[in-house]
C-alpha cells in the first residue's frame, strides 16, 4: 500500500474536508492522525489490504492496528470501532473467518468491541483480495481537550527505530534469501518484533502525562514523510541532528543492501513528539523507563526549512516531498 504524494492529498483531497465545522475542534490536515470532538470523541481511521507484508497479522488486524495507533495520538484508550471489509470474488470463506476471529481477539485484549460494519464483494479488487477499513473512536477525560499547539524552540522526541516496521516484513518475505547475505544475528534481530513494539499507545500516554504539545504517528512514509507533516502542521520549520536519530544496525544494513533509505521506510510502532524544552528530560526519561527507546532529535524553528543537519560535514538536507 503507498500514499499519495502530499502536494496531491493537500490540493485534492484535504482542501475539500471541513475542517473545523460545528463540533469539531481538530479535522483533516497534515500531520494530524485523529479528529477531535468537543465533546472529548475522538475518531482515526486504518486501512491494510492483503496484498502488502502484514508482519504476521491478519489484514483486519494491521487495519486496527493503524486506526489504534492514529487514535492514540489523541486519547488513552480505545472503546469501539467500526469495520468495512472488501472481498475479490474468489475469497474463501475460510480466510475471512480467520481475519476475524483475529480481530475479535485483538479487540478483546483492548477492552474494545466491533459494533458496525458493512462488507461487500467488489470487482475492484483482485480476485483474492482483501481491503479493511477500521474506524477507531474514544472518549473521556484522556481525550485531547483542545488542539494542540508546538512553539519554536519546542524539542521533538521520537520513539522506536525508524524503518523497524519495513525491515522486519523485508526479512520476513525474503528470509531464505537473506540467510544467504547476512550472519544469522542480524536476520534473527530483524525478525524479533512483539507485538508491543507495533503500538503507540503506551509512549503516546506517557507523553501527555509529560505535558507533550503535539504527538504525530510515525507510519507511511517514515520519519521524513512525518517530519515534514508535523512542520507544515506547526507552520514552523524542523532542524534535526542526524546523529541524535536512533538507529538500529541490522536495520541500516539491510536498508544499504536494499539500496534504499531507511527513513522513508514505514515505521509503525513509532511517534514524534512535539514537547517544550523544560520537559523534553523528563519525557525521555519516563518513556526509557518502560522500555521505549527515545531520543531528542532535534527542534522547531522560526524558519520554515526542513533540516537534516550531519555532525560529520557542513552539508544539510532539506526534506521536500
Amino acid at each position: 500500500m503507498d500514499h499519495f504524494k502530499e502536494n496531491v492529498l493537500k490540493r485534492t483531497i484535504v482542501k475539500h474536508a471541513r475542517k473545523n465545522a460545528g463540533d469539531v475542534l481538530l479535522g483533516a490536515g497534515p500531520g494530524i492522525d485523529a479528529a477531535v470532538m468537543k465533546d472529548g470523541m475522538v475518531m482515526a481511521i486504518g486501512t491494510a489490504e492483503s496484498k502488502e507484508p502484514t508482519a504476521g497479522m491478519s489484514v483486519c488486524e494491521l487495519a486496527l492496528l493503524r486506526a489504534a495507533n492514529n487514535l492514540f495520538t489523541k486519547c488513552d484508550t480505545l472503546e469501539y470501532v467500526t469495520m468495512t471489509l472488501l472481498a475479490g470474488n474468489e475469497v474463501d470463506e475460510e480466510s475471512i473467518r480467520l481475519s476475524m476471529i483475529s480481530l475479535e481477539e485483538a479487540l478483546t485484549g483492548m477492552g474494545a468491541s466491533l459494533v458496525h460494519g458493512d462488507s461487500r464483494i467488489s470487482k475492484a479488487l483482485s480476485p483474492d483480495g482483501i481491503v479493511a477499513t477500521i474506524s477507531a473512536f474514544g472518549f473521556g477525560k484522556n481525550a485531547a481537550p483542545e488542539p494542540e499547539k508546538i512553539s519554536t524552540g519546542d524539542r521533538i522526541v521520537l520513539t522506536g527505530y525508524p524503518g523497524r516496521y519495513r525491515a522486519y516484513n523485508i526479512s520476513v518475505s525474503e528470509k531464505d534469501y537473506l540467510h544467504k547475505q547476512f550472519p544469522e544475528p542480524i536476520t534473527d534481530a530483524l525478525t524479533a518484533v512483539s507485538p508491543d513494539e507495533l503500538s503507540t499507545q503506551s509512549a503516546c500516554r506517557i507523553a501527555r502525562l509529560n505535558n507533550a504539545g503535539f504527538i504525530h504517528d510515525i507510519s507511511f512514509g517514515g520519519l521524513y514523510r512525518a517530519l515534514f507533516n508535523i512542520s507544515e502542521y506547526a507552520g514552523l520549520g524542523v532542524s534535526i541532528q542526524h546523529e541524535a536519530v536512533p538507529v538500529m544496525q541490522e536495520i541500516i544494513e539491510l536498508s544499504e543492501f536494499c539500496n534504499e533509505d531507511p527513513y522513508t521506510w514505514d515505521s509503525q510502532g513509532s511517534v514524534l513528539i512535539a514537547v517544550g524544552p523544560d520537559n523534553a528530560e523528563e519525557l525521555i526519561k519516563n518513556l526509557k523507563a518502560e522500555g521505549i527507546v527515545a531520543a531528542d532529535i532535534g527542534c522547531f524553528t522560526s524558519e520554515k526549512k526542513k533540516v537534516i543537519k550531519y555532525n560529520h560535514s557542513e552539508m544539510e538536507r532539506y526534506i521536500n516531498l
